[in-house]
């Protein structure tokens, strides 16, 4: 039973990454080119197929990008060249020690 599941599984995410390429070599249109020069005629709008010029990408380019630009405000910026200054007082040096240990 374990088998057949994995079997099935393995066909599904196969079947999967292959329609759309089953799907584009399937799908047919009839391009129209013009090969008149003198005469006068009035062509119709033929927009361009989705499915004809789908490509697969394996990045994502800054026109492509889903994302909003979320913008840097003067409160959000960090500087790392700060100043760290720690306290040398007495008060809080036991705030350095670790717990006992025994060895």
């Amino acid at each position: 039973m374990l088998k057949l599941f994995r079997n099935s599984i393995s066909i599904l995410m196969i079947g999967t990454l292959f329609l759309p390429s089953i799907v584009k070599l399937e799908h047919h249109h009839d391009h129209f080119v013009c090969n008149a020069k003198t005469e006068k005629h009035v062509h119709d709008y033929h927009e361009k197929c989705q499915v004809c010029s789908f490509e697969f990408s394996f990045f994502l380019t800054e026109e492509n990008s889903l994302l909003p630009e979320k913008p840097i405000t003067q409160s959000a910026f960090i500087n790392p060249f700060g100043i760290n200054t720690f306290s040398n007082s007495f008060a809080y040096s036991f705030q350095l020690r670790g717990p006992p240990v025994s060895i």
